[in-house]
């Protein structure tokens, strides 16, 4: 084997005229992946250049062949990478609709839709008539606990704090009754 790789090399040097002083010349290219539209680059790097160009042109020009082989126009050929329309799912713009009615406070519509009927007090605290149900103090109505009852008003509080009193409607006294 050695002798075989001594005879190749003897054989390159004597009959290939390439010398013992190595290659004649040697030029670097700044940048082996240049665009092969662009400048040649000068010295050896010429034939790589030339090899690019005209690899990247015989791949156009084979492309632009396929392209009228099956009448495609390039500006209708959609990306490969574009996903397809059954991959994406299409959602329907919801209209905003109406704007929402201003929130009314939690004690104020407590108030406005509770009606306080009567009202008990007693030495253990009282209980009340929210309703015509009977409420006493710790129980709840609608999210508000009983917490005091007087003379014709009762104060309920709910667990975030909020308070409202409930008062007795006022009798009038009709003269004619």
């Amino acid at each position: 084997m050695l002798a075989l790789a001594l005879s190749a090399f003897v054989a390159d040097r004597a009959f290939l005229e390439s010398g013992l002083s190595g290659p004649r010349e040697a030029v670097a290219s700044p940048d082996v992946t240049a665009d092969a539209s662009g400048p040649a680059l000068a010295g050896a790097g010429d034939d790589l250049q030339a090899s690019r160009a005209l690899a990247v042109s015989a791949l156009a020009g084979r492309l632009d062949a396929i392209a009228k082989a099956h009448r495609l126009q390039p500006e209708e050929v959609k990306d490969a990478f574009h996903p397809s329309s059954a991959w994406v799912v299409v959602t329907k713009a919801v209209s905003p609709g109406p704007p929402p009615r201003p929130v009314e406070a939690r004690p104020v519509a407590f108030a406005r839709t509770h009606r306080l009927g009567a009202v008990v007090v007693s030495g253990s605290g009282g209980s009340v008539i929210i309703d015509g149900q009977c409420v006493n103090i710790g129980q709840s109505v609608d999210g508000f606990r009983l917490v005091s009852v007087g003379k014709g008003w009762a104060v309920l509080v709910s667990d975030d704090g909020d308070r409202v009193t409930l008062r007795l409607p006022e009798k009038r006294c009709n003269p004619s009754d």
